[in-house]
């Protein structure tokens, strides 16, 4: 008998699927992410429908129970995005600082270039 939680588990996967896919679509992620977020989503629907199975990778793998790997996957993965997150700051804030030393050179030129009135 399949459970409230694991109907909203569903409708929620499926939703954050969908959104991925638009993502894809505008050109806001790219192909390995709408891979990565696809297999993470169906995963949760997967599991939802078939708790068992996260029982048995959790046994393959050696822990004791299925929520431990639950979370421990979502450590992982938060740790990775957490660490794209901190990657992509690091390049804008390298961009600001570039377009900033631009933009300065080039209102300095410009105000070189001025006759001054007094």
């Amino acid at each position: 008998m399949i459970q409230p939680i694991q109907i909203l588990i569903i409708i929620f996967a499926t939703f954050a699927l969908s959104r991925t896919y638009l993502r894809l679509h505008d050109n806001k992620i790219t192909k390995g992410e709408f891979v990565l977020w696809t297999f993470v989503w169906t995963s949760v629907v997967i599991v939802a429908f078939i708790p068992q199975v996260i029982v048995t990778l959790s046994d393959f793998f050696g822990l004791g129970r299925g929520m431990d790997l639950a979370i421990l996957t979502s450590t992982i993965l938060l740790l990775y995005l957490i660490f794209k997150a901190y990657v992509r700051i690091e390049m804008i804030e390298q961009d600001i600082t570039e377009l900033t030393r631009k933009l300065a050179l080039e209102t300095k030129h410009e105000s070189k270039n001025q006759p001054h009135s007094r």
